[in-house]
């Protein structure tokens, strides 16, 4: 080596110990961790739990050992994106989601959940990344445990609740999902459909907030709606009854006038078409089980107002008892708008004033009772219950048995329908039949088609 390398060597050292010396500083860390409900067939259950980070974590950084949580449940898999919403799995985020194997039954789930009138909050929930992680900036999230300490509650917080009047000390009020950038009425919006709920017993549930949410957390009958893929299909506004106690014998009342919350919840509705972009030729009704009759008093007091109609789980017989009072009102609901009746044919929730017939079979007869007499209702029984459906099949199965009623309908000139279930094949019970009727898309299809020519 020269002389004059050895010089160059030596100032270049020099130069460079006098230089500040830059390293990663590892300051990347968790930010939030929180639990994440979802309402499922059976109700609202804890099925992820979502790590929010400071720096972005690429998915091939961590895999199902990285993490260990206090939860008996099970770690099924995780993923990483940077929209904090559930399965939207990407290459990397900012938030990891630990999905858990969830129980895939009622009773289970709810012993996850205070299930009851009244919403607990869920216990917290250690999370350990059991390794240390390196963010796609190059920082280092230490090993360590984390406490979650919040909750999303996917299909309940979007919901908001609106107080409208105090009756009898019972303080009666709605909650409304509104569809995104809907927040109030413009003349530059679209006006959208309006789905009316009518849920059973279950209005007057509150959570920890002291946000009373009716029968938001408790079945999925008004909350298959808001899905975030059902609004990308059919953009809507939904609401359900939610009050402070339930109604004495709200479910069995005759008429309409008989009690003052059928027209409370009319008169609730009115509101929401007075302050929202509302499309009223395409404001539909759904029931589940016990609301039925609240449902089709309204029908019968207003029969212009709804395009369609879906009842689950109930029959005329069981609203109205006497049994030439309910072929008469079920000839008025049918005079009203579209329906479509579901049913399991062994519900043997109700007795038959008539017999020891179950509530399917009630119902089936029903319609051939007052087709007899020129109504168009298409039965889905067959001669010897062939053409049941199976209240298992999902997706493209449970398309195709919708499919296929509503081609024989139309072949018939037949306007409204009756389902009925196949024996066993009901989740959990004969009489859940909402289950299979609201998860169907073909049979959302059919709501959100119906329209009013008519709107006075």
């Amino acid at each position: 080596m020269t002389n004059l390398s050895k010089i160059l060597l030596i100032a270049a050292a020099v130069l460079l110990s006098s230089m500040p010396i830059f390293a990663k500083i590892n300051d990347a860390k968790v930010v939030e961790v929180c639990l994440v409900t979802e309402v499922l067939d059976w109700g609202e259950t804890l099925t992820t739990i979502r790590i929010e980070y400071s720096e972005e974590i690429e998915a091939r950084a961590f895999d199902m050992r990285t993490f260990v949580t206090s939860s008996p449940l099970n770690i099924l898999y995780p993923y990483v994106n940077n929209t904090g919403k559930l399965d939207d799995a990407k290459p990397y985020g900012k938030y990891v989601f630990i999905k858990l194997s969830f129980a895939l039954d009622a009773a289970a789930s709810r012993e996850l959940l205070a299930y009851g009138r009244e919403r607990l909050p869920l216990a917290p929930i250690i999370v350990t990344q059991t390794r240390d992680v390196v963010t796609r900036q190059g920082s280092t999230v230490p090993a360590g445990k984390f406490s979650s300490s919040r909750e999303i509650r996917t299909d309940i917080d979007p919901w908001i609740y609106k107080y409208r009047e105090t009756v009898n000390g019972i303080d009666f009020g709605i909650a409304l999902f509104v569809p995104e950038g809907y927040e109030k009425k413009s003349a530059t919006l679209a006006n959208l459909p309006l789905v009316v709920h009518y849920t059973n017993g279950n209005y007057a549930g509150i959570d920890y907030y002291g946000k009373r949410t009716g029968g938001l957390y408790q079945h999925e009958d008004a909350t298959i709606f808001v899905n975030e893929k059902s609004q990308q299909k059919h953009p809507c506004f939904v609401v359900t009854l939610a009050a402070s106690t339930v109604f004495p014998n709200m479910m069995y009342v005759l008429t309409h006038d008989e009690l003052w919350a059928h027209e409370s919840y009319y008169q609730a509705v009115k509101d929401i078409i007075a302050e929202y972009n509302i499309d009223v030729s395409r404001i539909y009704t759904v029931a589940f089980a016990g609301g039925t009759t609240m449902m089709w008093n309204t029908i019968i007091k207003y029969p212009t107002f709804f395009a369609a109609a879906m009842s689950t789980s109930f029959d005329f017989y069981m609203s109205y008892t006497d049994p030439d009072l309910s072929l008469a009102n079920m000839k008025k609901v049918l005079d009203s708008c579209p329906n479509w009746f579901f049913c399991g044919l062994l519900d043997a929730t109700g007795r038959d004033p008539l017999g020891d017939r179950r509530k399917g079979e009630r119902l089936r007869d029903q319609a051939y009772l007052v087709n007899k007499d020129g109504y168009k209702i298409d039965v889905a029984y067959g001669e010897e219950g062939e053409l049941m459906w199976n209240g298992m099949f999902r997706d493209k199965q449970a398309d195709a048995l919708a499919q296929e009623q509503i081609a024989r309908a139309a072949a018939k000139g037949n306007t409204s329908f009756v389902t009925i279930f196949t024996p066993n094949t009901l989740k959990f019970s004969e009489h859940h039949s909402w289950v299979s009727a609201f998860n169907n898309s073909v049979v959302r299809d059919w709501m959100f088609a119906q329209s009013r020519k008519d709107v006075r």
